[in-house]
């Protein structure tokens, strides 16, 4: 009969292999068209008052393409620009942009008269270029046509025209993500194979998790391509997809194998050994992804377009990589049995648990100390959050190589940097009223005097593009990404509107910086509800699972000290600069928002693979004996090993992603490193057993049910 069973079992597993390789096979070919379709991370907030300005100004008859300009900087090495040559070149460039480029009108010196056009050195100049974009992510997609048509020009020696401005830093902000994900994959993926090896010895062992990680990473990357078909698809929505994918599918993978290989070592067949190993993290690996997807899900709150494919695809990596786990992996290694452990054979004692028992017995023995130096060593990383300053990506924030950037360094150098993107304020006039009246007139006229206050703002364009809005375009001194640009949006907002006291006309502040500014108020706007509802929904899960009242509220407690602490530590070096030099970091002088938002949403899910494991283990224990300290010793003696390799892996891959070229992706991949490597080691080995073991059986305490331990003897 068991025979019978056995062969049932294995003709099973190799329908459920053929299932997820059909799968895998259909999933590959979108996944690697993904690149083609992903955008930039970032657009305006629907409903905000700088988007809000700019479509009631396109309904008044305003071409939106003005409010996304770009910059096309002209420069020559030699000749000046009141030679002939320089207006020959400017022309050819202005008709080529217009016929082939996809521009809607180019502003030049030489068609405008407007000096402030040329640069310092007198030996650059500007094209102004509005396309007909209706958004900044349709703005993003017109860089490339742009770049085609100044390429189709042929430039005389000594002479150069790069595209840039806002849109234009998305753009290339976009492509190179792209290429620092695939190099980020070749270091990370071979380091976290490495320490596979190191843990399992055994080649096979150790390509599961691999092969089940890429399985998830792949089918998620794909379904963001079909979803590209139906909303915007930014690059840190691949990234983030294929980070969470590698990190979790080794992780549930690793935590599968480990419990497998004992089995098998202890004489079991390779059916019973998989359904047991099953059995064991079955609860662990199901809580651990909805902690995660709840991460994930939690981002829909957010007001941002982009976030909606952030949104599935995190959900979706997640899912598959419990489903592969569940499903698949058991398969592998039914069928695969014996031949797992090739060329060791391990023993079904765990190796490292007599060392970690003795650790977790040194920890509770001094349990106030060991607590009272761990709480003080993560409030200390955690202080500087009082002081966190936001930063916006722009030019400078991206490699010298890129032409956004090479754009940016001409005219930062020749010109004023507010170039990138003015700032825009929009005034309107009611119904049945022009901005051409005289009352009208004089108000603006105010108000131009109070913006020539402002030493920051170089030059003030003013424009009627319709009978009911007049524009205002400042030129300033500062990037629009910049601090003081931010500061200068909220000034205006609050100050500017007295100067038109009296006329009836409405003033709303748009523009490049506006939408920036205002793509940092709503997300730390959101996080004062998303971060709540996160920790309220993960407490629940962590109750039903762990059947405790206190762990759960320490859990939460630990996962957002893990946190705090590694946006101390980000702090500390992008903001203040400290240990930059070592990483040949130029600090940008703080953290990114998006950055901020989503190192919560995916720390505080992954710190949940450890803890409920950990917890997991430690919970099986005092039902089956009754003893709140042998639980914690023998949970740690089994968990430690696993844990410490699963962080080593988590810690391997985001490393990667902490040296490539872009400052924001190496905010991400350095603070979740840091992160997972202080969560693993102070929290989960020292904090936690230490707080286990001052609260003793008060751990396990759940009204209505009480401490007395399901398992053992009344």
């Amino acid at each position: 009969m068991d025979h019978i069973l056995l062969a049932a079992y294995r003709r099973r597993a190799l329908a459920v292999m053929a299932a997820w390789l059909a799968i895998l096979l259909i999933g590959a070919l979108p996944a690697l068209r993904l690149g083609t379709v992903v955008r930039g991370g970032s657009d305006a907030v629907p409903g905000s008052e700088s988007i809000e300005a700019v479509e009631r100004a396109v309904a008044a008859g305003v071409p939106a393409g003005g409010f996304y300009p770009f910059v096309a900087v002209l420069h020559a090495d030699d000749e000046v620009v009141g030679h002939a040559a320089f207006a020959r070149l400017a022309q050819r460039l202005s008709t080529a942009l217009l016929e082939r480029g996809g521009a809607t009108r180019v502003q030049s010196l030489w068609n405008t008269g407007d000096v402030r056009l040329v640069g310092r050195s007198r030996h650059s100049a500007l094209l102004l270029i509005d396309t007909g974009a209706a958004s900044f992510s349709e703005a993003e997609l017109a860089t490339a046509p742009l770049r085609a048509a100044v390429d189709s020009v042929r430039l005389p020696r000594g002479f150069s025209c790069e595209i840039t401005g806002q849109p234009a830093v998305l753009y290339d902000l976009n492509r190179r993500s792209s290429t620092d994900l695939l190099a980020a994959e070749r270091v990370g993926l071979p380091l976290t194979l490495l320490v596979l090896l190191l843990v399992f010895r055994s080649p096979i062992a150790a390509l599961l998790p691999v092969a089940l990680a890429m399985t998830a990473a792949t089918l998620s990357l794909a379904a963001l391509y079909v979803l590209s078909r139906f909303t915007i698809v930014s690059v840190f929505a691949q990234n983030a997809v294929t980070m969470i994918g590698l990190g979790v599918g080794v992780d549930y993978a690793l935590l599968l194998v480990a419990a497998f290989r004992p089995a098998l070592a202890a004489g079991q067949t390779p059916e019973r050994a998989a359904r047991r190993a099953l059995e064991e993290v079955r609860s662990t690996i199901i809580c651990s992804g909805a902690a995660v997807a709840i991460g994930f899900l939690a981002l829909s709150l957010v007001r941002l377009p982009f976030l909606k494919a952030l949104v599935v695809g995190g959900v979706v990596v997640v899912g598959v990589a419990v489903m592969a786990t569940l499903t698949l992996l058991p398969a592998l290694l039914a069928v695969l049995g014996r031949r797992v452990d090739w060329p060791c054979q391990p023993s079904a004692a765990s190796a490292g648990g007599t060392f970690w028992r003795r650790w977790a017995q040194l920890v509770m023995r001094r349990p106030i100390l060991c607590s009272g130096v761990s709480l003080i060593l993560l409030g200390c990383l955690a202080a500087p959050v009082l002081r966190m300053s936001p930063w916006n990506l722009g030019a400078s924030g991206l490699a010298p190589d890129l032409e956004a950037r090479r754009g940016y360094t001409l005219l930062e150098r020749d010109f004023e940097p507010g170039w990138m993107g003015p700032t825009a304020l929009i005034i309107e006039a009611p119904a049945g009223r022009t901005v051409l009246e005289e009352d009208a007139r004089a108000g603006i006229r105010r108000l131009v005097a109070y913006l020539g206050q402002d030493p920051g703002i170089t030059a003030v364009e003013a424009s009627a593009p319709a009978s009911r809005v007049a524009i205002l375009a400042l030129i300033t001194a500062d990037p629009p990404e910049s601090t003081a640009a931010a500061a200068r949006v909220k000034r205006l907002r609050s100050e500017a509107g007295a100067a038109l006291a009296g006329t009836g006309l409405s003033l709303a502040v748009s523009g490049a910086p506006a939408m920036l500014a205002d793509f940092d108020q709503e997300i730390f706007t959101k996080m004062r509800i998303v971060v709540p509802l996160v920790l309220l929904l993960t407490f629940v899960v962590l109750l039903l699972h762990l059947r405790s009242l206190l762990i759960p509220l320490k859990a939460i407690a630990l996962n957002l000290l893990s946190v705090l602490a590694s946006y101390g530590f980000l702090i500390l070096v992008f903001q203040d600069g400290h240990g930059a030099g070592l990483l040949r970091l130029q600090p940008p002088g703080g953290l990114n928002a998006f950055i901020v938002l989503m190192l919560f949403t995916i720390l505080f899910g992954l710190s949940m693979d450890y803890e409920v494991f950990l917890l997991s283990a430690m919970r099986a224990r005092y039902l089956r004996n009754g003893d709140p300290e042998q639980a914690v010793l023998q949970g740690i003696a089994q968990t430690g090993g696993t844990v410490t390799s699963a962080a080593a892996i988590m810690i391997s891959l985001f490393l990667a992603f902490g040296f490539t070229e872009l400052v924001a992706t190496r905010e991400l991949g350095l603070g979740l490193a840091f992160a997972v490597a202080l969560d693993a080691t102070i929290v989960r080995l020292v904090l936690l057993p230490a707080l286990m073991a001052l609260f003793g059986r008060a751990n396990w305490w759940l009204p209505c049910v009480g401490s007395r331990p399901r398992g053992a003897l009344a």
